[in-house]
């Protein structure tokens, strides 16, 4: 979840979806007929169930047995339907992508023909009409800001900058200090994205943050690193620089398990090279669910849970039909594809849960910072409507919907 908008959160956009192929067979047209009446919640459920069981019938080989169940669910599953319904149409074509063969992450994914204005226009309203990404940034601030308490300057450095969205409302907030704003060098590290030059890719983050930190009083200085983080070897930093490295929503996308090729390029590498810079804090935002080392029966079936649950968010939060089939379906849509179709190097999108990535860390030389007492600012400033909370338990300030841990943020320091 949430690797949605790949110029602004991502450090590996998972690569564009071929066009769609068309087909002749039944459910293809049976899914598009605007006649068919959503299906229930109990009809829906039961297609994602048995969407499950035709994972495991993957995964034991069953190639025959689990082409029959997608077959099936393709016919009844409309992309147009309940949450649920469009979950179980999402699904069923990541799980024929494999079935066909294709184990690139990509597969032959539903193509909107959503342009770059589009897609921006979505993200927006993700991030206007729900707090899951304004929780991972609030979050993320506030433990900064605790980190930066007593700087005259500091330099953060910034897994996947993307347009530097979260900075506007840290530089607010440094601005308000009564010492006033610490000097801020701020080294952003992200991918460029395909086809765009990445010297004016930066230069419009330097001058979008630049004019908002001048017009608050903030000193600001900014270096763009063109590079997947895991690339990454020197940051640029001196010994004696106060270092703040915030990675939210990025590290995800760095390669663990099956996907590292080359050790230096792993998770844990990337982690123990931000360690030796030893910082004042590494504040980490992700969503708490795994797709990293579950068997692949038992991935597909947590991650429908978990898409499962932001679709119904979706729902619920009322966003707008345009933007939320974008959202849904090029956005979230491709993160189900590279999670289930994806295999090796090419499957990008490996969440870890919270305890996973708690145990990891400390493996790796880091200790908690205490998170005590953010929650509740953080909860002031979201105001998220119920079943959303927002709670410090387990050493995180976590998000939670209804009785689900959706995401959580932590703080870190080098021991």
């Amino acid at each position: 979840m949430l690797a949605i908008d790949t110029a602004a959160l991502s450090t590996h956009p998972v690569p564009a979806p071929a066009p769609l192929r068309p087909s002749s067979e039944g459910p293809q047209s049976r899914r598009s007929g605007a006649a068919t009446a959503p299906l229930g919640l109990e009809a829906a459920q039961a297609l994602c169930d048995q969407l499950g069981e035709a994972a495991m019938a993957i995964a034991t080989g069953e190639q025959r047995l689990a082409q029959q169940m997608v077959t099936a669910v393709e016919a009844q599953a409309r992309l147009d339907g309940a949450p649920r319904e469009r979950i179980a149409a999402l699904f069923a074509r990541a799980l024929r992508a494999r079935l066909d063969g294709d184990l690139s992450g990509t597969g032959n994914l539903y193509d909107l023909g959503a342009g770059p204005a589009e897609m921006l226009a979505a993200f927006r309203a993700l991030v206007a009409d729900t707090p899951i990404i304004r929780f991972g940034h609030l979050g993320a601030n506030e433990a900064i800001l605790r980190a930066a308490a007593g700087l005259s300057a500091m330099t953060l450095i910034d897994v996947g900058v993307g347009h530097g969205t979260q900075w506007i409302d840290l530089f607010d907030q440094l601005a308000a200090r009564p010492s006033g704003p610490p000097q801020v060098t701020l080294v952003g590290i992200e991918v460029p994205a395909p086809g765009e030059d990445p010297v004016a890719q930066f230069a419009a983050v330097e001058t979008h943050l630049g004019a908002h930190a001048a017009a608050r009083g903030v000193p600001f200085r900014f270096r763009g690193i063109a590079a997947r983080v895991e690339e990454v070897i020197d940051f640029g930093v001196a010994a004696d620089d106060a270092v703040i490295v915030n990675a939210s929503f990025a590290i995800h996308h760095v390669p663990d398990g099956d996907a590292v090729v080359d050790r230096a390029h792993s998770r844990d590498a990337v982690l123990a090279r931000l360690c030796a810079l030893r910082p004042r804090a590494l504040v980490l935002a992700e969503p708490n669910v795994e797709h990293n080392a579950l068997d692949f029966a038992d991935r597909v079936v947590e991650s429908m849970h978990h898409y499962g649950l932001v679709f119904e968010i979706l729902g619920e939060l009322g966003v707008a039909t345009d933007p939320r089939r974008i959202i849904e379906q090029s956005f979230f849509g491709r993160e189900i594809m590279n999670i289930v179709g994806g295999e090796g190097p090419a499957r990008q999108e490996r969440h870890e849960r919270l305890t996973s990535w708690q145990r990891r860390l400390t493996r790796l030389g880091f200790a908690p910072l205490s998170m005590s007492g953010v929650g509740a600012r953080v909860a002031a400033r979201l105001g998220a409507p119920r079943p959303f909370s927002v709670e410090e338990r387990d050493g995180a300030m976590i998000l939670g919907w209804k009785d689900e841990t959706m995401a959580a943020v932590t703080a870190w320091e080098a021991r």
